[in-house]
This record gives structure tokens, C-alpha cells and sequence, in this order.
């Protein structure tokens, strides 16, 4: 019954980050938020696919997928500090996601050599999730626009919990089979994020894209 509910979560969630990215593709906004936008709809898309039995084992796109879904905390990282006015340098996101990919790819192809890389995507990833916090906790102190204020209030922690809370129980469980329960609470926060993203389209945050 939970396996049932998770796949059609996840399905009714691969719509709305659709509709988000066609949405983030017709609008004006900042050049520089185009790109994570995208990459945050594109990764967690890719990561419902991963889940719930939606996407067949050894199939031709299964690495392509799997590959794209691990940025997703990476992008959740990149698109909201962009958001709220404190996005990393070039040179420190290029690092991120070069590490971000040599770990996936180590993990992947290096067979139990790569077991170590395997846990170290996952705090690289915790990491950036915890810094998306870190940085609109400490921020909120000296920004004085109340639409960046009210992102740093809602979006971050929520951004923050679900790029961060999968990696970590994916951590303490290593890789043992997660329950079902686990791959549904993972789906129903892509779910949240992906509507508290298409909300800000329509609220006065919306500005912050301009």
C-alpha cells in the first residue's frame, strides 16, 4: 500500500516539477538564477524517477538519471543562495559539483572500492544541505528586504531538509535497503518543495527573480 502511494507521489511530483520548469522557462529572471532553477526542477525529477519503482533496472537512461539525481542537493544548494542574495562564488559551485560528480562516478563504476566515495557523496551532500540553513540563519540579521526575508524563513529550511534528510538516513543506513516509508516522506518533501517554489511565481518573493 505504502510502495502504491509512494509511485503515485512521486508521478503526481514529476508533474509539478514539470510544470515548475516549463514555468522557469517562460518567465524573465536574473541570469544568474535561470541555470539552478533549472537544475533543481531537472535533479529532483530525475530523483523521483530513481524511486519507487518508477524507473527499470539496467535500463539505457538509468545511469544518466541516477547521475542528474544526485545534484539535486547540490542544486538545492546553488538555486537558493542565489535566491536569497548569497550565492557561492563560481569557482567554489564549479568545485561542488566537479566533487559532486567524482563521488557519484567513484560510487557507481569502482565497485567496492568506491564503497567510501559512496558515503562521501552523502556528506558533501548533508554539507551543502546544512549550509543552505547556516546561510539564512545568518543572513536574516542584516537583510532588510522583507521578500528575501520571507524566503529565508520558509524556502530555506524546507530546501535544507529535503536535500539533507535523504543523505543522511542514506548514512546511517549504508547500503541496506531503505524502507518504504522512508522513499514516501522523501517524496512527499520533493513534493512540498516544488510547490513552495511554484508559490513564490505568484507572491510578492516573485520580484526576487527579477
Amino acid at each position: 500500500m505504502i510502495g502504491e502511494f509512494d509511485s503515485l507521489l512521486r508521478v503526481v511530483a514529476i508533474g509539478a516539477w514539470l510544470v515548475l520548469l516549463a514555468q522557469y522557462a517562460g518567465i524573465a529572471m536574473r541570469a544568474e538564477l535561470r541555470l539552478p532553477l533549472a537544475l533543481i526542477a531537472l535533479a529532483n525529477i530525475a530523483g523521483m524517477l530513481a524511486g519507487g519503482g518508477l524507473l527499470l533496472a539496467a535500463s539505457a537512461g538509468e545511469s544518466a538519471v541516477l547521475a542528474l539525481a544526485a545534484f539535486a542537493p547540490f542544486a538545492a544548494w546553488l538555486a537558493v543562495l542565489r535566491l536569497i542574495g548569497q550565492g557561492p562564488e563560481l569557482r567554489t559551485a564549479i568545485v561542488a559539483a566537479l566533487a559532486v560528480a567524482a563521488t557519484w562516478a567513484t560510487a557507481r563504476y569502482a565497485g567496492p572500492a568506491g564503497e567510501p566515495a559512496f558515503y562521501a557523496l552523502r556528506v558533501l551532500s548533508f554539507l551543502l544541505a546544512a549550509d543552505i540553513l547556516r546561510a539564512a540563519i545568518v543572513g536574516r540579521a542584516r537583510d532588510h528586504v522583507p521578500e528575501r526575508r520571507a524566503l529565508r524563513g520558509w524556502l530555506a529550511p524546507l530546501a535544507a531538509m529535503q536535500a539533507g534528510l535523504p543523505v543522511l538516513v542514506e548514512m546511517i543506513a549504508g547500503t541496506a535497503m531503505l524502507p518504504a516509508s522512508f522513499s514516501l516522506a522523501q517524496a512527499a518533501l520533493t513534493m512540498a518543495l516544488a510547490v513552495m517554489l511554484a508559490l513564490a511565481l505568484f507572491t510578492p518573493e516573485r520580484v526576487l527573480l527579477d
